[in-house]
């Protein structure tokens, strides 16, 4: 029995020393030690992620902006397919000569406008780089519209898209920000793609480059030369 109680005394005597041992562990300089790593992994995640923040922000802004582009450039589509704006370039828009008098569009607008909102939406979900990618996309579109825009449309002071901002360029495929709400302004996203309005085709005339009568003048021309000389 006095073994028995012995042993135990001992079992209990090295299980202190485990707990001490343990303790050891979790003094005050570990503590400190461990609270900085911490620190130091807080702060450089909260820095990944003001990043972050700032490039949604600045792409959401240039995605608004170019809706508000694009929302106007478009008005002005619709007003040309009026039948009165229709009749003072029709037959310059049937001139095949005249490549660069082209028939209102303005339902050509809904692509860069449905990419932009794609952009949009995966921004505010904080992915980054899919937002990133989409809004590389909205640009090349926007740029496909602007390039079939007809010369008749006026577009003094209204600025073209160019290339994507800073904040889209260089940024990695997994790449994150915290999510946010949407802006107002992507309401115009829907109102550009449900634009339909169209005009009927025109009929082609197709003008040869040089009126044929061209060459009878230069004979003419030839042939008075040559009896004045003689």
């Amino acid at each position: 029995m006095q073994d028995s109680e012995k042993r135990a005394k001992q079992k209990k005597g090295g299980s202190r020393g485990a707990s001490n041992g343990n303790n050891f562990a979790l003094d005050p300089d570990s503590q400190k030690l461990a609270k900085m790593a911490k620190s130091v992994g807080n702060e450089t995640m909260r820095f990944r992620f003001d990043q972050g923040n700032a490039s949604r922000d600045s792409m959401l802004q240039f995605i608004t902006g170019r809706l508000g582009t694009i929302d106007q450039v478009q008005q002005l589509e619709v007003e040309a397919c009026d039948y009165n704006s229709m009749r003072e370039h029709w037959k310059q828009m049937a001139d095949s000569q005249q490549s660069d008098v082209k028939l209102p569009d303005p339902a050509k607008w809904g692509e860069s406008a449905r990419l932009y909102e794609r952009a949009a939406v995966k921004l505010a979900n904080g992915e980054l780089g899919t937002g990133a990618q989409y809004l590389q996309q909205a640009v090349d579109a926007e740029q496909r519209a602007f390039a079939a825009v007809s010369s008749t449309i006026d577009l003094d002071g209204i600025e073209e898209a160019s290339e994507t901002p800073a904040s889209a360029q260089g940024v990695a495929d997994n790449q994150a920000a915290q999510p946010c709400d949407l802006p107002d302004e992507m309401k115009l996203a829907d109102k550009i793609q449900n634009v339909t309005t169209s005009v009927k085709d025109v009929p082609d005339n197709p003008r040869s480059a040089v009126p044929w009568w061209t060459d009878l003048e230069e004979e003419e021309e030839g042939e008075g030369d040559d009896a004045g000389g003689s």
